[in-house]
């Protein structure tokens, strides 16, 4: 029912959000909806939020959020933005280093973009070239064929004592069920169908039995080898006879065959080409852009202090300086140097191999002051980085105290929850139920001294429940069931059941009922209950925060809202507070 009222508030509202934008057109300065603190809310705005609101699917919530929410969170986002403008993170040193690496990783990438990324390029010609050169290694298909099946399994009756009998028994049913199908099959009805309802392989039963192309031997370890023979001999249409395997008996149908050859240059291969040499060219361009740089750098080492032995190295000197700028100092020198030791599987590290490593590791510094000397640091798109990063910054500020992310219910709160909503954990549907059904009391209970005597209560589900096999195969089984789903003596009947018991036969006016209790859930214990119980004690606190921050967010604030607009375009605001509606002007 829930899921229904959500899916018609879809409709809904985009019927009426349709008529609404479409039935009101807007000029010059008379589109304004609200203005707050004399910045403005125009019906563009709200049309481009109302539209985010559809693709995100949130409509499905209560209709007084629904109301308000277009317009509330609009008027919370300028609050929001404006509060952010006004707060100072210059003195935070702490975001001051965060903001200067951030600054220089958009520097580097957008080097990287102009003298690597976009001089790759890969023309058309060059994809078609590569492809012919690697056609016979990379792009040869060997011959496939396409085949759909329907698995019956030999499942073996548990209450025959004697191995045999059972496997005799077990073997011939499915033989019988196989037969079936076969018929069916000849009569003309739907493999894939057929396959849906009967097949017992879940990996393929959904797709109508589909195993899609496959290459010789590869079913060999799935299915056995005299599945594979027997559908690599087929002709293309043709069923097959049943197939005996470890797993049951196979009815194989083959779709298609696929000669060997290659794999077509269509539109996603191609694709996948210029992806694979545009990754080669920026390689190749992007180690001969650093070795550039590197063969033009300045290289001091201070050889007294590399020389040393780390134990007897004191304080914490510089051991490189790259073109007269830039250092690497001791200590992050000492803690980087392993991992480059292990992976180079030195044991000892020489003058030479620190050398190198630092040669390796200063990379960055040379790739950073490449892009200061060409000008990135300084650029108007990094500049318009660093602000929008610092006030993206101060607006994550303003919206953290919006919920209370540390809280966490004690198991008193829980328990108290829990006390007092016994509605929320009382089970709906609390009794699992099978049964099978007779026209006459004789029988039934004929049929449950079996039971009662060892007799497997599906097995005789299945023989004697009324309807085709593919009927009773499901219908025994009721699943969870309410008392308001059943006859009054059939659920009480049930309820009285111990689990396992079968009850005596029960009359309804469908007849006579044996009836199997399997399971029984009176009520959720608090313990099942509180991964529920927790996080609607969180989503209340929540809920609580976020009122105050937007009361403490609204406090002040100049709000003024156009009524007579906001109804020609049907939408209902939130009730303004007193203080906003001393501010609402000439709107109203």
């Amino acid at each position: 029912m829930l899921r229904t009222k959500v899916i018609m508030g879809v409709v809904f509202l985009g019927m009426a959000g349709g008529l609404a934008w479409s039935q009101t057109k807007i000029t010059g300065t008379s589109n304004v909806v609200a203005t707050i603190n004399g910045e403005k809310i125009s019906t563009q705005d709200l049309q481009s939020k109302f539209k985010e609101l559809q693709l995100n699917k949130t409509v499905g919530q209560p209709k007084a959020d629904l109301e308000s929410k277009l317009l509330q969170d609009l008027i919370n986002g300028k609050l929001v933005e404006q509060k952010a403008q006004k707060m100072n993170l210059k003195s935070d040193k702490e975001f001051q280093t965060r903001l200067q690496d951030h600054l220089s990783s958009f520097a580097l990438r957008k080097m990287y973009q102009d003298l690597v990324t976009d001089i790759a390029a890969v023309r058309e010609e060059e994809i078609g070239i590569y492809y012919e050169e690697n056609k016979e290694k990379m792009f040869k298909q060997a011959e496939e064929i396409k085949a759909s099946h329907i698995l019956i399994k030999v499942d073996e009756d548990s209450t025959i004592k004697d191995p045999k009998k059972r496997v005799k028994k077990a073997d011939k049913e499915a033989q019988k069920r196989v037969k079936e199908l076969q018929k069916r099959i000849k009569q003309g009805e739907d493999f894939a169908e057929l396959a849906k309802k009967f097949s017992k392989d879940n990996a393929t039963r959904e797709n109508g039995g589909d195993l899609g192309y496959f290459p010789k031997g590869s079913k060999v370890k799935e299915f056995g080898k005299e599945f594979e023979e027997v559908a690599w001999n087929l002709e293309k249409g043709e069923i097959s006879q049943p197939v005996k395997t470890a797993f049951g008996y196979h009815i194989i149908l083959l779709v298609d065959k696929r000669p060997e050859g290659y794999q077509p240059l269509d539109e996603k291969l191609s694709e996948a080409i210029q992806n694979r040499l545009k990754r080669e060219k920026e390689q190749k361009r992007s180690s001969a852009f650093i070795d550039s740089l590197q063969n033009a750098a300045a290289y001091l080492f201070n050889e007294k202090v590399l020389n040393q032995p780390e134990t007897l190295v004191t304080g914490n000197p510089w051991v490189l300086i790259v073109n007269k700028k830039d250092s690497i100092k001791f200590q992050d020198f000492k803690k980087e140097l392993p991992g480059y030791m292990f992976q180079r599987k030195l044991a000892v590290a020489n003058l030479e191999d620190k050398k190198e490593f630092l040669k390796v590791w200063s990379r960055n510094l040379v790739l950073k002051q490449a892009a200061q000397k060409l000008g990135y640091f300084r650029g108007q798109e990094t500049k318009e980085e660093g602000v929008n990063y610092t006030l993206n910054e101060a607006k994550r500020r303003v919206m953290e105290r919006k919920g209370d992310a540390n809280y966490q219910p004690t198991e008193a709160e829980m328990r108290k929850y829990y006390d007092t909503h016994p509605e929320k954990y009382a089970e709906a549907n609390p009794l699992h139920i099978q049964h099978i059904i007779f026209p006459d009391s004789l029988k039934a209970i004929e049929v449950r001294k079996k039971i009662l005597s060892g007799a497997d209560f599906k097995e005789m589900a299945l023989q004697y429940y009324p309807g085709d096999k593919e009927i009773r195969e499901v219908a025994y089984d009721l699943g969870y069931i309410s008392g308001g789903e059943f006859s009054p003596e059939f659920f009480k009947a049930a309820w009285r059941l111990k689990l396992g018991e079968v009850s005596p036969p029960v009359k309804t006016g469908w007849g006579y009922h044996l009836i199997k209790l399997i399971d029984k859930r009176e009520k959720l214990s608090f313990e099942q209950a509180s991964p529920e119980i927790r996080k609607a004690l969180i989503d209340q606190k929540n809920d609580q925060v976020q009122k105050q921050w937007e009361r403490n967010l609204r406090k002040g604030a100049n709000i003024w809202i156009n009524q007579k607009l906001l109804k020609t375009l049907a939408l209902e605001p939130k009730a303004q507070t007193a203080e906003e509606k001393n501010k609402a002007g000439s709107g109203e």
